[in-house]
């Protein structure tokens, strides 16, 4: 794919995804923000690791109960990788709490008769963490949730533009030749 189509494609993308948590729900926004980094991440870790598709199904696939396939194991896995600093990490790590929060309770904790939603004291506090959007100043929590996955999704998108492979880096390949004796270690006899 071009640049020029890779980047009419992103900008296309963007506006799709900026019109959904535009017009949604909180709880929509919150799963769909989370879902678009979650796989911006993942096209950036396909595109860095070039994996056949075999080998990328078996590890990131959730329907094959793949080891890599959950979002924090991909958190940590970027991490590992140096693809995102410490910071980044803690705000990718929140940008999964929230989501969870919002997937798996359908009230506020602390009033369960009072909807979900980003004003929510638990909700609130997470996206008080939140610190990639901190030049920017205070914003509402929504608005914080939503700056963070745009400009994370944007930064994991740069990372495929950039093309960086790990392949790139060099292979370690077993060497198969036999050794010279003299380049053998000694062996211990005791």
């Amino acid at each position: 794919m071009s640049e020029a189509s890779f980047n009419e494609e992103w900008q296309k993308r963007i506006k799709l995804i900026g019109d959904e948590l535009k017009s949604e729900s909180d709880r929509t926004a919150a799963i769909v923000g989370a879902a678009w980094v979650e796989d911006e991440i993942t096209q950036s870790l396909k595109s860095y690791f070039d994996a056949s598709d075999e080998t990328w199904n078996q590890l990131f696939s959730s329907s094959q109960g793949g080891a890599l396939s959950s979002f924090g194991a991909k958190i940590k896995l970027v991490h590992l990788l140096k693809m995102v600093d410490n910071q980044a990490k803690k705000d990718l790590v929140e940008i999964s709490r929230i989501r969870n929060e919002f997937a798996h309770h359908i009230s506020d904790r602390n009033s369960r008769t009072e909807k979900l939603t980003f004003s929510s004291d638990v909700v609130r506090k997470m996206c008080d963490k939140l610190t990639c959007n901190v030049p920017a100043g205070p914003m509402p929590p929504r608005t914080a949730f939503t700056v963070a996955c745009a400009k994370l999704g944007a930064d994991f998108h740069m990372l495929r533009v950039v093309g960086v492979k790990v392949a790139d880096a060099g292979t370690v390949r077993a060497d198969t030749r036999p050794q010279h004796p003299a380049t053998q270690p000694a062996s211990s006899s005791g």
